[in-house]
């Protein structure tokens, strides 16, 4: 199982991909097996259920006068973060291609059972512009799609987070997963809805907003 992560040297890798195994382990040798630096995860972590919206609706009504909302099931409380992969032409001297990502919220508040997030528009578009680099050369920019993709990962994931970033009136304490080290071990997966298209209030304000006005967006 191979994925991104900070490593010392090149991970060694083993899969079985005809197996299940009920969790996972990580061990770091420098050679004397009893330094060995280690930790162990549940391996079992379900895909999120996106509830709403439903499959097949791919307008992203943003500015409408009810919030956008998205909906999803989750059977633990543990950490989940949405993101958006946001596409659009830019012309200058010629025309280009480019995508940009984003995130709209991490470590969003969840019960066990059904939760609904709503995504505000101001911080919406606010995050969009952070995340495109202004230039004197650009014509014009013009909108593609989008992509929101719901992330969760697993339970050290979600210690870590409300560890580090709570209001803890203790103050800072040490939180690890791993033996004989420090570090975090974690699952991650996710849900996406693609290829999502901007309704024409939304364009309206993409082009002509306070916060992305200057990006030089059309509104078609």
């Amino acid at each position: 199982m191979e994925g991104m992560g900070d490593f010392f040297g090149q991970p060694f890798y083993e899969s079985t991909p005809d197996r299940w195994f009920e969790y996972l382990r990580i061990v770091i040798d420098y050679g004397d097996q009893s330094n060995s630096t280690y930790a162990r995860i549940n391996s079992n972590l379900d895909h999120p259920s996106i509830t709403f919206p439903v499959r097949g609706y791919n307008t992203f009504n943003i500015c409408d006068t009810v919030p956008y909302r998205i909906q999803f099931y989750s059977s633990q409380k543990l950490f989940y973060d949405l993101g958006c992969t946001f596409r659009y032409s830019e012309e200058s001297n010629d025309v280009t291609s480019k995508s940009i990502d984003f995130s709209i919220c991490s470590n969003i508040p969840v019960q066990t059972g059904p939760t609904t997030y709503l995504i505000n528009q101001s911080l919406f578009f606010k995050r969009l512009a952070q995340s495109i680099p202004d230039s004197d050369d650009v014509v014009q920019r013009k909108f593609i799609s989008l992509d929101l993709r719901l992330f969760v990962a697993s339970q050290p994931m979600k210690v870590f987070m409300d560890t580090y970033f709570s209001d803890n009136e203790n103050g800072y304490q040490l939180w690890n997963c791993f033996h004989n080290g420090i570090g975090l071990f974690a699952l991650k997966t996710s849900s996406v809805l693609d290829n999502l298209k901007l309704d024409q209030r939304s364009l309206d304000t993409l082009a002509s907003g306070s916060y992305t006005r200057d990006l030089k967006f059309i509104k078609w």
